[in-house]
Formats: structure tokens, C-alpha cells, sequence
């Protein structure tokens, strides 16, 4: 294929002199004729970041996720940690190639598909992870003051992307505004979840597995091979409500009834554990899913060549956009600490939501909850294919037509602006929330959908 086809939420596999992935990262877009990836990244960034897409001494292997609105909302959910400046996890790095060296799994030929098997084996009992993500979905990872964010390994990064919207898609977990609180985790002293029990109804009890999970996390053998020493020298991070306090349980039931419902029915199209997941196990397992995924060819981009003047220009600009995303994103860090700080009272007053009938969020994120007003969802509601949740289990489309209400990612601010400056981002949320509500504009194909998404991005 030509870079030209390329469309955002595309995945790009880095492949190496054997014939599999080495690395991964997922299409940001075109900004002023110049390709945009975002992946984690070591050397020099040593974080998610969104760079300019090379050449590589090999071409790439693209795929495309058939679910258009949720390509791009991961490509959107990854520009936001990289925004964040999510770290890149030197120890799974190092967690991954023990885990590549196993028997079975270190084959060139079947041992993606054995890697892809040993993390779609640990999908359900890790799934709690996807839940804490979705409810602060800006910030997957607690902001300590004295310790570094874990981090997360490229393959790792876009799993957990496109699990956390899938998620968001089906409206399954309350957001931390929702809750009226600043922050959940599962790091944290296993009083704080008897404290949540203690007011919780016999229906939405911690699970054994649940518990299981969450005694893992701070272990060193979280998995049973190599090891996590993070986890352990991490600790907990605070007195906070634990993940399962987000789930809808007036709309799914129990967390672990809906995983083993939603896994036989084929609902998530990258059903592995983000943490275990390697490059070549997502490659894999693409191959295996053509209902999900679709093999868009090779990719080998021609090189860029600019002008001695333009270089340089280009090179300043992107010094000082680096140096921007970098302070924005400890200033990010620093406020979400300071708000945990300020409210340390843990909320173990326990509401039970009706089982109200409403529509599908048309955000990923929980904004949309706030800029939608009575009118506005009334208007959703009489929309021809709208989603109403007309039972606790699951969602069904109106029949009248196939046309779905799409969610929308964050769009950009215009080309005077870094296109990661989230403190504006609710103004042009607004915008395109109202510019959504005008239904005779609403995009009829993937085509035009893409292509809106697209300018909202800032991209071509």
C-alpha cells in the first residue's frame, strides 16, 4: 500500500530480519504533507510520543481495525497518554523478551500465535485493569510524587487503548466525575475494598478472581515468569475506591458474567492482556480475526526530503513543541496530585443507581455527560439507529435503520495551536458535539467518517 491509503487508527508493525514484529505503533495522520505515528518509544523520549513516520529498513505490516469509530478513537486515546507523557516500561520491555525466550513461544513461526494464546489466557482475570482505565482514562496510572508512573511497552499501549474505548463505546464504566471523586485504583490496601464491601450490595461483591488480581499487582511474580520489581517497590497508591466501584452493574451484571458473555459473542477485537502482550502477539492475532481486522498489505514510505531552511525551521519547532508537551504534562500530573491531595476523604457512602434508559455516549470521554443537555439527548433518542439500552444485559440498535450515532474523539484546536494542548480542548469539544447534533450532516459511510474525524483531528 501507499502512505497516501493510510487512515487514522491504522496499525503499523516495525518488522524485523525474521519475519516478525519488533515494535508497534498506531496512525496518528497527515499534518502539513507529513505522516504522524504514536507509539512508546525509548531512546530519546522514553515515553508515548507522536512522531514523524520514516522509512524503515524494512516495510511495515498494516492493519486496520474494521470498527471505524473505535480506530479512531484509540488513535485519539493514544494521543492523549502521550500528551500525559506516559512513560515507555524499560522492565516490560526486559518482561517481554523473557516472556519471547519460553518454550513454544520463541518459534518464528507459530510463536506469535503461542503469545497471542498466553495473553488471551490471562484477558479476563486482568480485566479490571481496562475498568480502572476507562474511569480516568487521561491518566491511566496514579501520578505519585516520590515514584515513577510505571509505564507501558508499545504493544501494551495499544491493547489497552483499544480495550479502555471499547469499553467507552458500551458506556460500561462511570466516569471519576460521575462518582464525584478524584480517583480509583487497584493498588491500594485491601481495607479500602472491605470498606467499599462493607456498603455494597450481595450483587456486586469483589470476586475471587477480582481479589486475586488486585494481591498480584503489588507482587514482584505477578506472572509466572520473570519478574515486575516495580510492583513491589511502587506500593499502594492511596486511600482510594477500587475499580470495581465504576462498573455498571445495573446495565452488565457482574464483571465476570459480562467478560465470559462478551468473549463467546466476539465483542472485543483484541480480547488480550495489554501487559503481556507483545508485537508479535497482536500480529497473530489479527491474522486470526479477518471479522475484526483487516491485513492492509506492506507499507514502505518514501522518503522526505526539505530544504536546508525548512529543516532547520522544522527542527526549532519541534524542540519547542517537545519542550511544551513536556511541561504541560508534568504541570497535568501535578494538578491531578494536588486534587487527590486536597480531598483525601475516601467516599464509602455507597448510591445505587435506576436502571434509567439512556443512549450510548457519543464521547470517549465522560464530558459528554455534562455538554449534552435534556433537549440535546431527547434529540438523540428520536434519531433513527440510535442505541438505547432497553435491558440490565444488553444493548440493542433500533431496527429502523443501520446508521449508528458514531462517537467523537477529541478534535483539534486549529493550526495556531499544539495540537495536544488539552486545557482547550472543551471549547472545540463543544463545537463538535453541537456541529454532531445537526443530523443532516451526521456521516453515512467510513469514508466520510474519517474524513470528519479527520479535520476535527487536525489532519487532512
Amino acid at each position: 500500500m501507499h502512505e497516501s491509503e493510510l487512515q487514522i487508527g491504522d496499525i503499523l508493525f516495525f518488522m524485523n530480519a525474521s519475519g516478525f514484529p519488533d515494535h508497534v505503533a498506531i496512525y496518528a495522520g497527515l499534518r502539513d504533507d507529513t505522516h504522524f505515528i504514536t507509539h512508546a518509544v525509548s531512546d530519546p523520549y522514553f515515553s508515548i510520543m507522536t512522531t514523524r513516520l520514516k522509512p524503515d529498513i524494512r516495510p511495515y505490516q498494516v492493519y486496520r481495525c474494521k470498527d471505524t469509530s473505535l480506530a479512531l478513537q484509540t488513535a485519539t486515546r493514544m494521543r492523549i497518554w502521550a500528551e500525559h507523557q506516559i512513560p515507555f516500561s524499560i522492565e516490560k520491555h526486559d518482561l517481554h523478551l523473557t516472556l519471547m525466550d519460553l518454550p513454544k513461544l520463541c518459534h518464528p513461526k507459530t510463536g506469535g500465535t503461542e503469545q497471542a494464546n498466553l495473553a488471551a489466557s490471562s484477558f479476563a482475570s486482568h480485566f479490571y485493569r481496562y475498568i480502572e482505565y476507562a474511569a480516568h482514562p487521561q491518566m491511566p496510572e496514579f501520578p505519585h510524587q516520590d515514584k515513577p508512573l510505571e509505564g507501558m511497552f508499545c504493544s501494551e499501549a495499544i491493547t489497552a487503548a483499544l480495550n479502555v474505548e471499547t469499553l467507552k463505546q458500551m458506556n460500561a464504566v462511570k466516569s471519576l466525575a460521575e462518582m464525584e471523586i478524584d480517583w480509583i485504583s487497584d493498588r491500594i490496601d485491601s481495607s479500602y475494598i472491605k470498606a467499599w464491601a462493607s456498603k455494597a450490595p450481595s450483587s456486586q461483591q469483589p470476586s475471587a478472581q477480582y481479589l486475586a488480581y488486585q494481591a498480584g499487582l503489588q507482587a514482584e511474580n505477578e506472572y509466572p515468569f520473570g519478574e515486575l520489581p516495580s510492583n513491589s517497590q511502587r506500593g499502594s497508591d492511596g486511600p482510594f475506591l477500587p475499580s470495581i466501584a465504576a462498573w455498571r452493574y445495573n446495565y452488565y451484571g457482574p464483571i465476570e458474567n459480562f467478560i465470559s458473555r462478551y468473549l463467546s459473542d466476539e465483542k472485543f477485537v483484541l480480547p488480550l492482556d495489554s501487559k503481556i502482550t507483545t508485537p508479535f502477539a497482536m500480529l497473530a492475532y489479527f491474522a486470526q480475526h479477518p471479522n475484526h481486522w483487516l491485513d492492509c498489505g506492506k507499507l514502505d514510505p518514501e522518503p522526505v526530503e526539505y530544504p536546508l531552511a525548512d529543516l532547520e525551521l522544522k527542527k526549532q519547532e519541534w524542540i519547542d513543541y517537545v519542550t511544551k508537551l513536556f511541561n504541560d504534562a508534568k504541570e497535568k500530573k501535578e494538578d491531578i496530585l494536588a486534587n487527590c491531595l486536597l480531598h483525601p476523604e475516601i467516599p464509602f457512602t455507597f448510591k445505587i443507581p435506576s436502571p434509567v434508559k439512556r443512549p450510548r455516549s457519543l464521547s470517549v470521554d465522560s464530558t459528554s455527560n455534562t455538554l449534552l443537555s435534556p433537549s440535546s439527548r431527547s434529540q438523540i433518542e428520536k434519531y433513527n439507529g440510535v442505541v438505547a439500552y432497553t435491558s440490565p444485559q444488553k444493548p440493542t440498535v433500533s431496527p429502523q435503520q443501520n446508521t449508528v450515532v458514531r462517537a467523537i474523539p477529541f478534535p483539534s484546536l486549529g493550526d495556531d495551536e499544539v495540537f495536544y494542548d488539552s486545557n482547550k480542548l472543551l471549547t472545540a469539544y463543544k463545537t463538535s458535539i453541537k456541529r454532531q447534533l445537526d443530523f443532516d450532516n451526521v456521516p453515512e459511510d467510513d469514508e466520510m467518517l474519517r474524513k470528519e474525524f479527520a479535520s476535527q483531528l487536525g489532519f487532512k
